[in-house]
């Protein structure tokens, strides 16, 4: 994103977008201050960006293609706009690890997949340090992700970099510490346990804020952690819509407007409304539109301006005791009838 603030009466702004689509532009004054301006929009060259070795041929920009890496230093590589695919042969019982080290103000992205496409359990993508680090470089990334029982392909997506920024990537591969009870990519715990990944341990899932391994949230005195590519490391947990973003944690069986003490109450991706102002809990979700709100659900818009998933309803008898058939604005486009506290 590109901006500009100026008392000036001229202003320009340049911007190379990483990839084709379409682009807005913003133009808002000082409070409610008006006037009137001209504006003249210009088009150049693209910037250059020349693919580096490894993009010859086929290329390497979607899974299918990923450029086979084996344990050691890749140096002078190039983002041009575009995903970049690898992929490494873990052996039995070891852990890949690569440092990617690059130029650049924007920090890179790595996922790591397995052949399917499916995301590795228990990765993680952190701060790199040490010899595996390039000199010379604005900043240090390591992922790490266990191989497959029985050894196998790791497949990992670069993105996110500035355009044109130049990466080296060290490639390695390391026996896996002692699991203990539980390890990255081979988590075991019971359902009311999370792994704590730095001990080996599984742990007890409840919390008070700050009591949760390393890379939790206590999130209603429940520790969770993100979900990856739609997953989760516990076999146990679902990937769930808590606080604004997707974490795991366990599933419940009320669904939508169904009442609940906490978000393991609720099924899917369903995060539990407990506000004293709520009677009984209410299994719900923020949204951006209907999709987010599954079957017999709408995305409606509340007057402090949350826009959260309500069960639909026809009449009175159609909501749970302490709620209303009530309408409200739908976030895609007019109104609906949904079960909301009290009568309106």
């Amino acid at each position: 994103m590109a901006s500009g603030t100026t008392s000036d009466d001229n202003e320009t702004i340049r911007y190379t977008p990483d990839a084709a689509g379409r682009y807005t532009l913003r133009v808002y004054g000082f409070r409610t201050e008006r006037n009137t301006y001209r504006m003249s929009l210009q088009m150049g060259e693209p910037a250059m960006c020349t693919p580096d070795r490894l993009e010859a041929g086929d290329g390497n920009d979607i899974h299918a293609d990923a450029e086979p890496l084996r344990p050691e230093l890749y140096t002078r590589l190039t983002y041009c706009g575009d995903a970049d695919w690898y992929k490494t042969e873990v052996p039995d019982g070891q852990e890949l690890q690569v440092y990617i080290s690059y130029t650049g103000a924007r920090a890179p992205d790595i996922i790591a997949a397995t052949a399917g496409m499916a995301a590795i359990p228990g990765q993680t993508f952190e701060v790199g340090q040490g010899d595996g680090c390039r000199a010379g470089r604005a900043g240090c990334r390591l992922l790490t992700a266990s191989g497959p029982v029985g050894g196998g392909l790791i497949f990992y997506e670069v993105s996110g970099l500035e355009f044109g920024a130049e990466y080296d990537l060290s490639v390695r591969t390391e026996v896996r510490a002692d699991p203990g009870e539980c390890a990255q990519g081979n988590v075991g715990c019971e359902d009311i346990e999370v792994c704590d990944y730095d001990a080996g341990d599984c742990v007890d899932a409840f919390c008070d804020v700050g009591d949760c391994p390393n890379g939790f949230d206590c999130h209603q005195e429940w520790c969770i952690e993100p979900c990856v590519l739609g997953s989760c490391a516990h076999p146990e947990q679902t990937c769930k819509h808590l606080d604004g973003t997707f974490q795991c944690g366990l599933a419940g069986n009320e669904p939508l407007g169904g009442s609940c003490i906490d978000f393991t109450d609720c099924a899917g991706g369903l995060d539990c409304l407990d506000d004293p102002a709520i009677p009984d809990g209410y299994c719900s979700r923020e949204c951006g539109g209907d999709n987010d709100c599954g079957a017999g659900g709408h995305c409606v818009r509340f007057e402090d301006g949350a826009q959260l998933c309500a069960r639909s309803c026809l009449l009175q008898g159609d909501c749970r005791a302490g709620y209303g058939c009530n309408s409200k604005p739908r976030v895609d486009g007019g109104s609906r009838d949904v079960c909301t506290p009290g009568n309106d």
